[in-house]
């Protein structure tokens, strides 16, 4: 049904999903796991990246640049944030690479492959675990040694999740969820009947996965049910308990707990933060929506001379901070902060640079310990830039 962005554009009743039984093994099979007590490294250290300079063209920037890092090789996934502020990340050559605060340079670990995706952090064992193309994954401590390892017969892709039960999940290249304890031990497999193409992430003590026109939850206890789609999924945003956006190619779709709600055509991005909703139609504007799907506010950044023609790249590059300002990228290489009052400021402008992410540490949204707000934009080349979102210069 052609939907065309406004207010009242809804889906007015849908088919309630039903619940799909599947046939799963109970056995995962995995290389032992390798326990260590004292750092190992079969390689030679890997020396702090250098500062990368700045350019003529990045003089354009409206925020105040904090810090700059280069990681050597395009990040993979979005950096993890420890509670003390650290932030930990791998990139498509196989290093894990762990930051201070200030952007201060603390150590790199060395995978077998390239890292699948986000990192998560093990914060009650002091540890955060990684996975790569080639299917190792691995537990890294806080000083940046190996604490376990072990391996999967299938490439590890996407984020790695701390999920129900406090176990970790992620997809791999063979079809299939993985479920691991914290120790490196597996716990079940899930195979599923196609690719994973968006996921897995955590909604309602479900874990979530996009496969070809279908949504795919998952329990604890590996019960599934699917819902179908109209197009293939490419991000999954929760909006607490009692909302599940879904961004298609030109399309935003909301999920509750028995169904569908509504849908939007024309986003090209969207995110969400404390309950509210932003979203980036392709004509340029930028919607607030709230939880029904209704229109509280717009900007047309169109007509604004700094951001002509400018369109979020791919999902994942707007986010919105909890006093519901937006940060999203542009074809061109551009960074904006735009509030619901129409206030557009550049950030930054990277030349001839791709952006692959936003990562906003706010630490209203997040509880991070930072005294201020800032946001880290990283490009096509491996470069991490800080800037400080509230203040201006």
């Amino acid at each position: 049904m052609a939907c065309v962005l406004a207010s009242s554009c809804r889906v007015a009743s849908v088919s309630v999903p039903v619940s799909v039984p599947v046939s799963v093994p109970v056995s995962v099979p995995v290389s032992p796991v390798v326990p260590v007590s004292e750092p190992q490294h079969d390689r030679l250290p890997v020396p702090a990246p250098p500062v990368v300079p700045e350019t003529l063209c990045e003089s354009a920037a409206t925020q105040r640049e904090l810090w700059r890092f280069g990681a050597g090789a395009a990040v993979a996934g979005v950096p993890a944030v420890t509670a003390t502020g650290r932030l930990i990340f791998g990139t498509a050559e196989g290093l894990v690479h762990s930051l201070g605060p200030s952007g201060e340079y603390l150590w790199s670990y060395t995978l077998p492959g390239a890292v699948g995706g986000s990192i998560v952090v093990d914060e009650k064992n002091e540890r955060c675990v990684v996975g790569t193309r080639s299917g190792a994954l691995e537990a890294i401590t806080r000083q940046g040694t190996r604490a376990w390892a072990t391996r999967i017969p299938a490439g590890i892709i996407g984020p790695i999740l701390s999920g129900p039960r406090g176990y970790l999940y992620f997809a791999a290249t063979d079809h299939s969820l993985y479920s691991f304890a914290r120790n490196g031990v597996a716990i079940w497999r899930v195979p599923l009947p196609g690719p994973i193409l968006a996921g897995p992430t955590v909604w309602h003590r479900e874990i979530v996965v996009g496969l070809e026109r279908e949504i795919w939850f998952i329990s604890a206890d590996r019960k599934l049910r699917k819902v179908p789609l109209t197009q293939n999924p490419e991000l999954f945003i929760p909006v607490g308990d009692d909302l599940l956006l879904v961004e298609g190619k030109l399309s935003l779709d909301a999920f509750g707990s028995k169904g569908p709600l509504w849908s939007l055509k024309g986003i090209r991005g969207a995110a969400a933060n404390s309950g509210e909703i932003v979203a980036f139609a392709e004509d340029s504007r930028l919607l607030w929506l709230r939880a029904d799907g209704t229109e509280a506010a717009r900007v047309e950044l169109g007509t604004d001379p700094v951001t002509q023609a400018s369109r979020v790249l791919t999902p994942g590059q707007i986010l919105l901070d909890a006093a519901g300002s937006a940060a999203l990228a542009t074809q061109g290489g551009e960074v904006l902060k735009v509030n619901s009052q129409s206030k557009v400021q550049l950030v930054t402008r990277l030349c001839g640079r791709k952006i692959r992410f936003l990562r906003l540490l706010d630490p209203v949204s997040s509880g991070t310990p930072s005294p201020r707000s800032v946001l880290i934009v990283g490009d096509d080349q491996g470069v991490l830039r800080a800037f400080d979102w509230l203040g201006d210069r």
